[in-house]
């Protein structure tokens, strides 16, 4: 829930356009870079990808993993993550710091509200 209304502020505060939407790509719209307002687009905007902060959303079930486990799901879960939002990137719908952004935001607030709950994530 954290990451989806993130997610949501963010694409509405920053309204970058996607790739496709452009000059450079064939669009219509001047690109911006990452984190700078743009008011670019009214919906379906770029940044962050929320595809990227599902996907690092979808690393909490690793509290729900035995310690003894945690860093062997960890070390499958991580990359497949990455390559969920990396696919963003290589179908053109997002730019790299959309998807790195959106991926890392997410697991710092994961990171930062785990700590406030006391959860152990190290293991």
């Amino acid at each position: 829930l954290g990451s989806a209304i993130m997610v949501h502020l963010f694409k509405t505060f920053f309204a970058r356009a996607r790739p496709q939407d452009v000059i450079e790509f064939g669009g219509t719209m001047e690109f911006t870079p990452a984190w700078q307002v743009a008011s670019m687009c009214e919906r379906n905007c770029s940044f962050p990808s929320g595809e990227a902060a599902s996907a690092a959303a979808f690393l909490s079930v690793l509290v729900f993993v035995p310690n003894a486990y945690r860093k062997y799901v960890a070390a499958l879960l991580v990359p497949l993550s990455m390559i969920v939002a990396l696919n963003r990137v290589v179908l053109g719908a997002h730019f790299l710091s959309d998807v790195v952004l959106g991926w890392s935001l997410v697991c710092s607030l994961m990171l930062w509200l785990y700590a406030k709950m006391g959860l152990n994530i190290g293991g």
